[in-house]
């Protein structure tokens, strides 16, 4: 999915591809690219020197160092109490983080460096730098942050839920409940482009919604590679689960 050049030949030249890669996916691609492309070089040549232009490059590459976070949640099992709270935690940080540089941040970086622009009387940097900030600016909030905001609650609400089985429970309804879990996890723990995609197009769907308490759809649940990789995945709980004989 990193791949560009296989993304293109998949979607130009195959009969498939416009399936695999649709519309709106190349634009979340262009999105999550546009800032990079358009301004990463410019940007180099004429204010290297910008300590605003270091600041903005730092928090956008520091958000790759909480991948490290994000793998380390990968080895804890969820189903101990303890391994669950340092799961919470770990998330709750990167939640954090994530408003912080590609909200709040990013938001004062961003305007700082239009003004720069605007002083200097740089008009192709402002006009095309304007643009592709706001560009991106959509693809934080829409794409980024909001996604992962909704995916942590959701977390939250199958957690409580889950810790507030009474100890007596039937052994097929803890089941379920874990199976759950363990899906909410999983959406949550997306970092590919390709996951973070699905995750991005099951938010809108849901706001669409009244109940916001149901799953992904099975294809998009079936796509996302770190569903496929938990250990729950394979637990197939009846639809009847919750009915009392």
């Amino acid at each position: 999915m990193e791949n560009i050049a296989e993304f293109i030949c998949v979607r130009l030249f195959t009969k498939h591809g416009k399936n695999k890669y649709p519309n709106l996916l190349i634009l979340f691609v262009v999105f999550h690219h546009s800032l990079t492309t358009s301004l990463g070089l410019p940007m180099v040549l004429y204010y290297r020197d910008l300590w605003i232009f270091h600041q903005l490059v730092f928090d956008l590459q520091l958000a790759g160092a909480t991948l490290l976070v994000l793998e380390y949640t990968k080895l804890l099992d969820i189903s101990q109490t303890n391994d669950l709270r340092k799961f919470k935690m770990c998330n709750f940080l990167m939640l954090v983080f994530a408003i912080w540089s590609r909200l709040v941040h990013w938001v004062y970086l961003s305007v700082y460096m239009i003004l720069t622009w605007y002083h200097d009387k740089a008009w192709t940097f402002l006009a095309v730098g304007s643009i592709m900030i706001l560009v991106f600016s959509l693809f934080n909030a829409f794409g980024v942050v909001i996604p992962l905001y909704e995916r942590y609650m959701k977390f939250l609400r199958v957690s409580a839920e889950h810790e507030s089985l009474p100890h007596d429970a039937p052994e097929l309804q803890r089941r379920q409940s874990m199976a759950q879990l363990d899906v909410a996890s999983s959406l949550l723990l997306a970092n590919s482009l390709e996951d973070r995609y699905i995750s991005f197009l099951t938010s809108l769907e849901n706001r669409k919604k009244i109940d916001r308490r149901q799953s992904m759809p099975p294809l998009a649940m079936e796509n996302l590679a770190s569903v496929r990789m938990m250990r729950y995945a394979s637990v197939r709980v009846p639809t009847h689960a919750w009915k009392e004989d």
